[in-house]
């Protein structure tokens, strides 16, 4: 349980504490920067310490990501096709949130709602949050801390820690976060490979992207036939999910008996 503690404790002091140490530091050398500036530079700050500490607790731990059998494209196919799925079922059940005012997030200091959009619309940013963000936060709370944390108690425990650091990283949200990051944890549980849970996050950043930009969400009322349709998608995908995962497992007692 020290172990366990201890490793909490650095990750909370480098994920949500030495950031802004560092961007402090930094702006007292540069001078003032513009909002969208200093938006970035926070956001590169955050990103790099997240990936200096996953470099640092897997060297020190001996993690290793990928335990399991090597990915066939073709035989993992449907398993992929239904992370997809699910990623969508679960952004459109979830859009609720985007109607809740008190959920939302406020604008960075210094910018406009048109300010923000443009960054946050422009193919950059577009990338790094719905490509490099998700696989830097994979490696580190899955792929590492997951790891460490069921090394030093059990499987669920590891599951359920790294995705309550994980979801409160996303401020009010955390309810929210805390379900998918359980389940991104179950999958790579299941798989062995951090690969799924990659994807997993990936397809969930890249729907949630789509909604908003495609405007299927109306932010201004609740969708209820939206929020329905999602949880069912959700649900029956995880569902196969499961059950392709519980039969696998079966087997494999099975042989070894």
């Amino acid at each position: 349980m020290s172990q366990i503690i201890a490793v909490i404790s650095i990750v909370l002091l480098v994920i949500y504490v030495m950031p802004s140490i560092v961007y402090s530091m930094i702006l007292l050398i540069t001078g003032p920067l513009t909002a969208v500036s200093a938006h970035l530079l926070g956001i590169t700050v955050s990103y790099f310490l997240m990936c200096l500490l996953t470099l640092l607790l897997k060297k020190k731990y001996k993690v290793k990501f990928n335990a399991g059998e090597k990915i066939s494209y073709k035989k993992d196919f449907i398993d992929l096709l239904l992370i997809v799925m699910a990623s969508l079922g679960s952004c459109l059940f979830f859009s609720f949130e985007f109607t809740m005012p008190f959920l939302q997030r406020g604008l960075p200091r210094g910018m406009t709602i048109e300010m923000y959009n443009k960054l946050y619309h422009s193919f950059g940013m577009m990338t790094a949050t719905i490509l490099l963000m998700p696989v830097c936060e994979e490696l580190l709370f899955r792929g590492t801390l997951m790891n460490i944390f069921s090394r030093f108690s059990n499987m669920k425990t590891g599951i359920m820690i790294s995705a309550f650091l994980f979801s409160i990283m996303h401020g009010w949200t955390a309810p929210f976060v805390f379900i998918p990051a359980c389940i991104y944890g179950y999958v790579y549980a299941k798989k062995k490979h951090i690969v799924f849970p990659i994807i997993f996050h990936v397809s969930n950043n890249l729907a949630a992207a789509m909604i908003v930009k495609l405007q299927i969400v109306n932010t201004d009322s609740l969708n209820i036939n939206v929020i329905i349709i999602g949880l069912l998608i959700w649900i029956v995908c995880l569902s196969i999910l499961a059950a392709k995962y519980a039969r696998s497992t079966g087997s494999l007692r099975s042989k070894e008996h």
